[in-house]
């Protein structure tokens, strides 16, 4: 959920408590989340095969629905 509402823009890293990374004290990394999501939309359309394909945001707006 952390990841989708951060590449849609609905948390701003700046006022999010960095309590990430495998220290624990690193700041939300919109970048990472991205490729993340970028992996989910290729498995994703993979299993669709050539039937109907769904782009990036349908996919992160669909897993915060």
């Amino acid at each position: 959920m952390t990841d989708a509402n951060l590449v849609l823009g609905r948390l701003v890293p700046d006022y999010f408590p960095n309590i990430f990374g495998k220290s624990e004290n690193e700041p939300l990394d919109i970048e990472a989340s991205k490729r993340s999501f970028e992996k989910v939309v290729a498995q994703i359309n993979d299993e669709l095969g050539s039937t109907k394909k769904l782009d990036f945001d349908e996919i992160v707006y669909g897993s915060v629905r």
